[in-house]
């Protein structure tokens, strides 16, 4: 069984990014707390923004092989057969694997964005090729 698999960690190449983010969560955790004066709330906030950027700041796994795609951030794993992958979209740095045969509005939230990393994308982007065109 052929098996492509690699971790990314943006956190530790998008520099500017990561300062960026932090910034704009430090910035609505403090809006948070001088507007409720309630430690709680602030908490509960920082949590939601952390964990929709999880991708982010934790290194994120994506492997390849004959069943399909799997995403894996932080012990948690999406799946997706190549059954399903209508379209692939290359983009910098990295590949989108949409749900969709034409561009459609959903395609970020149901679709896979995979990142290359700094791996060299040609082995990611013929291994892709090879089991959509197949399946």
């Amino acid at each position: 069984m052929e098996r492509i698999s690699w971790i990314v960690h943006p956190l530790k190449t998008e520099h500017r990014k990561t300062a960026l983010v932090f910034i704009i969560i430090l910035a609505f955790c403090s809006a948070v707390y001088l507007f409720s004066h309630e430690f709680w709330w602030t908490f509960f906030s920082a949590l939601v923004l952390f964990i929709s950027v999880k991708d982010h700041f934790l290194p994120v796994r994506y492997t390849l092989d004959s069943d399909g795609v799997e995403k894996a951030v932080f012990g948690f794993a999406r799946k997706r057969s190549w059954t399903q992958v209508k379209r692939v979209v290359k983009l910098e740095g990295g590949v989108l694997l949409s749900l969709y045969p034409k561009p459609h509005r959903f395609e970020a939230i149901m679709g896979f964005y995979l990142r290359f990393g700094s791996d060299d994308p040609a082995p990611i982007l013929n291994f892709i090729e090879e089991k959509i065109s197949v399946g």
